[in-house]
C-alpha cells in the first residue's frame, strides 16, 4: 500500500503542474519530481533548457560498469480544452479510475518510471545504470529530448514511456507538416466573372492530393501500416465576406513509415501538384520515423517484462521522443499503461486505471533487471561482476479493454 500511495501523491502533484505545452512551463512539474525523489534520498540535476522549460535527470548504479539503461517519459501536456467535468489539473479518483490532463500522456508513465527508479536505486547493485530522464517539449518538436542530446546525454537502451497498453513497440511513424499556398485575383465579389479566384483551382488541388494519398495507401510498413496523407485545415480570407480572397491554404498532415524522409515526402506533393498555376509548396519537417531491431537484447528484455509472447515488432502509431535517442545509436522501445484511444488521451476525460500504473511500474523495474544483467534467455551475461538477477514483479497483465 506505501508503493501505491506514493505513485498516488506523485501523480496528483505532477498533474496539478500545469505544464501546458504550448508553451511548455515543464520546470515547475520538473521541481515536483525533483522534491519527491531528494525526499527518497536521491540526487537529482534540473536541467533548464529555456524560459520555464526543463529536462530532469537522476542517475542510480555504477557508470562505467555494464549497460546504461535509460527510463525516459515527457513533464509537457497538451492544452486541457472543454468537456471536462471538473479541474483537469486535479487528479479525481473513482474506484479504480484516475483523470486529469496528462494521467495517460505522459505523467502516468513518470510517475510510474520514477517508483520503478527509486525502488531499483535502492539495490546495493545492478549491474550497471539506470537513468530516470523525465523530458520537457515533447508534444512540439521534442525540444527537451533534443536539448539533452546535444548537451551530451547518452545511454545504451532507452525505454520510452508512453500509451502503448503495455505492448511493446517498436517503431513509430515521422510526421511533416506541409503548406500548400494557392494564389489567384482577388478583389469585389460582384465583379468575381472578371477574376481568377484562388479557391477555383481548390477542386483540382485536393483531387490530386486524394490520388496521392491513394497510392501512399498502397506502400504498407510491416510494423505501422501505410504511410499517409491528410488534409488538417483549409483557409480563404477576404478583407470582408464581401471580397474574393487572393489567396487560399492548406495545411496536410504527412505521416512517414521508417524508410521515408521528409525531403522525399515534400517532393512528393510538389510532383503531385506539378503544373498548376499559383501553387507554392513548403514543408516544415517535425519528427522522423524509426524503427528498432526486434532481434535487441532491450526488446527481448522488454518482452520478458511484459511476458509477451509476441516474435516480431509492433507499430506506435503516433509520434514520439524514440527518433531523437536512436539517433544517437540507442537502442529504444515504446512502452507503457494506457491507450491513446481508449483512455482519452489529449481529450476531455482523460483517464487511466490506477491498476494499470502499479503493474507498469513492476515491469519497468523488472525490464530494467533482466537487461542490466543480461538475464535474458540466451543472452550472455554483460551486467558485470555482482549483478543481481531479476526479480519477479506484481502482476504485469496489460490493461484491456
Amino acid at each position: 500500500m506505501r508503493e501505491q500511495a506514493g505513485l498516488l501523491d506523485l501523480l496528483t502533484d505532477l498533474v496539478a503542474a500545469r505544464s501546458v505545452n504550448p508553451p511548455g512551463d515543464e520546470l515547475q512539474a520538473a521541481r515536483v519530481l525533483e522534491a519527491h525523489l531528494r525526499a527518497g534520498g536521491l540526487e537529482v540535476d534540473v536541467q533548464e533548457f529555456g524560459p520555464g522549460r526543463a529536462n530532469l535527470i537522476a542517475r542510480a548504479g555504477g557508470p562505467g560498469a555494464g549497460r546504461r539503461l535509460v527510463l525516459c517519459s515527457h513533464l509537457d501536456v497538451v492544452p486541457a480544452g472543454d468537456g471536462w467535468s471538473g479541474d483537469p489539473f486535479q487528479l479525481t479518483r473513482s474506484g479504480d479510475r484516475l483523470e486529469g490532463r496528462g494521467v495517460c500522456d505522459a505523467k502516468g508513465q513518470v510517475a510510474a518510471m520514477t517508483r520503478a527508479f527509486m525502488r531499483l536505486a535502492a539495490r546495493p547493485r545492478l549491474g550497471g545504470e539506470i537513468v530516470l530522464a523525465a523530458v520537457g517539449g515533447e508534444e512540439a518538436g521534442a525540444t527537451g529530448a533534443k536539448a539533452l542530446v546535444e548537451s551530451g546525454f547518452t545511454g545504451d537502451a532507452v525505454v520510452i514511456g508512453e500509451p502503448t497498453d503495455m505492448r511493446v513497440c517498436t517503431a513509430h511513424k515521422g510526421r511533416a507538416e506541409i503548406t500548400v499556398r494557392v494564389t489567384g485575383t482577388g478583389g469585389h465579389a460582384a465583379a468575381v466573372r472578371e477574376l481568377t479566384p484562388p479557391t477555383a483551382h481548390l477542386p483540382e488541388v485536393l483531387l490530386r492530393l486524394e490520388r496521392l494519398a491513394d497510392e501512399l495507401a498502397t506502400r504498407p510498413h510491416p510494423l505501422l501500416g501505410p504511410p499517409t496523407l491528410a488534409v488538417t485545415r483549409v483557409t480563404a480570407h477576404g478583407a470582408n465576406t464581401a471580397t474574393v480572397p487572393e489567396e487560399a491554404t492548406l495545411i496536410l498532415d504527412r505521416r512517414l513509415v521508417p524508410g521515408e524522409s521528409h525531403d522525399q515526402a515534400h517532393e512528393q506533393v510538389r510532383r503531385a501538384l506539378d503544373g498548376l498555376a499559383g501553387v507554392v509548396v513548403r514543408t516544415r519537417s517535425g519528427a522522423s520515423p524509426a524503427e528498432q531491431d526486434a532481434g535487441h537484447p532491450l526488446v527481448a528484455a522488454a518482452r520478458s517484462a511484459t511476458g509477451s509472447d509476441l516474435t516480431g515488432g509492433i507499430g506506435f502509431p503516433a509520434t514520439c521522443d524514440q527518433y531523437v535517442f536512436a539517433g544517437t545509436g540507442a537502442a529504444c522501445v515504446v512502452l507503457g499503461p494506457g491507450d491513446l484511444r481508449r483512455n482519452r488521451a489529449h481529450a476531455a476525460g482523460e483517464h487511466i486505471t490506477l491498476g494499470s500504473l502499479m503493474r507498469a511500474s513492476a515491469v519497468y523495474e523488472h525490464l530494467a533487471l533482466t537487461y542490466l544483467n543480461g538475464t535474458v534467455p540466451g543472452e550472455t551475461t554483460s551486467g558485470g561482476p555482482g549483478g543481481t538477477g531479476p526479480e519477479t514483479p506484481g502482476e504485469t497483465t496489460p490493461e484491456t479493454a
